[in-house]
């Protein structure tokens, strides 16, 4: 099954297409969602604030990137960023709708399709591990930026707004045990591949 999709992924019909929709899915995203806030804060911090259009940007770079040179440090690094950028606001994304629909909110276009176009994203940060293994220091350096992003978001201001009725605290919460949990369970992977790598003499 995994080198069925490996293989898919591959295709460049399917490869391109992934890479240019996730590079006009950032900028709409920037654009419409993240455009008004971006005016309020420094142009410095907004890295860390568009983090779902920075996701799949991510990715259409990592896709091709590490499927050509799985063994290159920096393709290894941004496609280690891109697996827990697209995990972790895709699950965000999804627990935020599901928030809005259990309280004040009602099942819209824009909800529902957003609830789907996030859930790929998950999907999509994981098949990039089909194409490599990260090194420790990888998940150590991305597991920083998303430390950091998450104290800069409930701690220093900077989260997505959210409608009455939706908890941010709950999903301040869930958004510290997603990124604890994937650097946990990257870290046990690249400790595994590295156990199975063979000695250099």
């Amino acid at each position: 099954m995994t080198d069925r999709v490996r293989a898919f992924l591959s295709y460049p019909l399917v490869e391109w297409g992934l890479v240019i929709v996730n590079v006009v899915g950032f900028l709409v995203g920037a654009i419409y969602w993240y455009g008004p806030q971006m005016r309020l804060i420094a142009p410095w911090l907004w890295p860390w604030l568009v983090d779902s259009p920075l996701s799949v940007l991510g990715f259409a770079v990592a896709l091709p990137w590490i499927r050509r040179r799985p063994r290159d440090w920096w393709a290894r690094l941004i496609a280690t960023w891109s697996v827990i950028s697209n995990v972790k606001y895709g699950l965000w994304t999804v627990l935020f709708w599901a928030l809005w629909w259990w309280g004040p909110g009602t099942f819209t276009l824009e909800s529902v399709t957003m609830t789907f176009t996030h859930s790929v994203m998950v999907l999509m940060g994981l098949s990039l591990l089909l194409f490599y293994r990260p090194a420790v220091a990888h998940v150590v350096v991305a597991g920083a930026w998303f430390a950091l992003n998450d104290y800069l978001d409930y701690w220093g201001g900077i989260a997505p707004t959210v409608p009455p009725g939706v908890d941010l605290r709950l999903l301040q919460w869930e958004q510290v045990a997603v990124t604890t949990f994937l650097v946990v369970w990257l870290l046990t992977l690249s400790r595994r591949e590295s156990s199975l790598a063979p000695a250099r003499g």
